[in-house]
């Protein structure tokens, strides 16, 4: 059967409306879950934050942490089907004070994000990041080119760097990074970037740290008891 020329049109852009339509769900991480292939639901969440974004998460999803303690430090990167997590959404449901990721391991970051899009907190709904105390390692850390990333309302403690973000256009937010021994937060090769309404205090170094980038809003920040600059600008605009 041969359709009429409108029904052709309409059709087609029906189909390709749907093929650009994203999957997008909510996945629930609790300490009293269990981590298995039906986890994930408000009922039935996964135990931890590793498993429910390399098993359960697909790209622009939406990861909801209960309070508590977890131990492991968390990679977005891809899912174990390879599918890249663009656009992955990390947040808590009770806040940084009580909603905590340390890792235990030498060599890693708390949070490494190596996907462009990606949010990590929400203002009041952020988490406490710690542990990654081996040189180079940041409790947040993003890696460049990844651009368009989000950092908001976490606090970074006990680590080498509290946060390293690298990529343009990212975006750390409402932030407090604190005792860590030697960078409180960090920019490199964010060019457009937006850091904002931070606090980097009792760090080992310096409390901010733009290096190699080009047209960074520096806005409304606090430096305070830290042993280096209270913001080092080094090449940049």
């Amino acid at each position: 059967m041969v359709l009429p020329k409108n029904s052709t049109m309409a059709a087609l852009l029906i189909a390709l409306t749907s093929a650009n339509l994203t999957h997008a769900a909510t996945i629930r991480v609790e300490k009293w879950g269990d981590d298995n292939p039906n986890c994930g639901s408000k009922t039935e969440p996964c135990a931890t934050i590793p498993y429910a974004v390399s098993e359960q998460s697909r790209a622009n999803d939406r990861i909801l942490v209960g309070p508590g303690y977890y131990e492991g430090n968390v990679v977005i990167d891809q899912n174990s089907g390879g599918e890249d997590l663009i656009g992955l959404k990390l947040e808590s449901t009770a806040g940084l004070h009580a909603t905590i990721i340390r890792t235990a391991v030498a060599n890693t970051h708390g949070i490494a994000i190596h996907q462009p899009r990606v949010r990590v907190g929400r203002k009041n709904r952020g988490f406490t990041v710690g542990g990654a105390d081996s040189a180079g390692y940041g409790a947040i850390f993003t890696a460049v080119p990844v651009e368009r990333v989000r950092v908001e309302g976490n606090r970074t403690i006990l680590s080498y760097w509290g946060m390293y973000l690298g990529g343009s256009k990212v975006q750390a937010r409402f932030n407090i990074a604190e005792m860590n021994s030697a960078l409180g937060i960090g920019c490199e090769q964010c060019d457009g970037g937006l850091i904002r309404d931070n606090l980097s205090r009792n760090n080992g170094g310096d409390g901010f740290e733009i290096a190699h980038s080009e047209n960074v809003a520096f806005i409304r920040n606090v430096s305070a008891y830290n042993n280096g600059a209270g913001a080092f600008f080094s090449t940049s605009s």
